[in-house]
């Protein structure tokens, strides 16, 4: 699927690259960026899912309420960061399954009830699925409390190390976070993180390249256009910041 960049373009110079904290090469980190899509949903809290097809492997972020499912591949991996409607939704998830498929989650009760042969992860614990590693970080704020156990994922994939945050502060599990190369942030201010906190983010842990996501470009409700100006405006000159257009 290609890619529009509303922010700075996507290929990235080497010497730009090489001074950032992650490990993957300036090609690794360009090859991953250009094959994730952000997907538009037609839930009306905000757009939270991205597709990433890494070779044969379709891997989906918080699918919900998908406005092109009927044109989307399959998924091999499905990740599930917590099951408010905006991140869960069993009949998207149905919709998208086929065999083999396998749901990386949250770890708790329900989702073992719904999905026996899928992947519980508790903050701290990972797995490896068709070859990528995954890891879950404990994502927690005012709205979704530290013990329920939701979480926020890093996937290994070729090399590159890709933090998707979830619903989340900017708590110090993500300020310990070390060699990311792409966040995929939830900007979306008092929900999850705010411009600010993403800023703060990219100028304590150094990704490369920074994706925000969860906000609504098409609609103010929540302020998210003022958080992504503040972002821009913020974002430390070593990461590469990357808006990405609804699919």
């Amino acid at each position: 699927m290609k890619k529009t960049i509303l922010a700075f373009g996507l290929f990235l110079p080497a010497l730009f690259l090489a001074s950032c904290a992650g490990n993957a090469s300036a090609e690794q980190v360009d090859q991953l960026v250009s094959q994730i899509t952000w997907l538009g949903s037609t839930n009306p809290y905000g757009h939270t899912a991205i597709l990433i097809q890494a070779g044969d492997l379709n891997i989906y972020l918080d699918p919900v309420d998908l406005a092109s499912i009927d044109t989307l591949p399959k998924a091999d991996i499905i990740l599930v960061t917590h099951n408010h409607a905006d991140h869960f939704s069993a009949e998207t998830i149905a919709a998208l399954t086929k065999e083999g498929t396998t749901v990386v989650s949250f770890a708790s009760p329900t989702m073992a009830a719904l999905y026996p042969e899928g992947i519980r992860l508790a903050p701290g614990e990972n797995e490896r699925v068709n070859g990528i590693k995954i890891e879950a970080i404990s994502a927690y704020n005012d709205s979704h409390a530290q013990g329920m156990g939701f979480v926020g994922f890093i996937l290994t994939i070729d090399g590159v190390r890709v933090y998707c945050s979830g619903d989340t502060e900017l708590s110090p599990e993500m300020l310990a976070l070390a060699d990311i190369d792409v966040a995929v942030l939830n900007v979306r201010a008092g929900y999850s993180l705010s411009g600010e906190d993403a800023a703060d983010f990219a100028e304590q842990v150094g990704p490369q390249v920074l994706i925000p996501i969860h906000w609504m470009p098409e609609d103010d409700t929540y302020d998210d256009g003022a958080q992504i100006d503040i972002l821009r405006q913020d974002l430390p000159a070593t990461t590469h910041l990357v808006v990405l257009e609804l699919k």
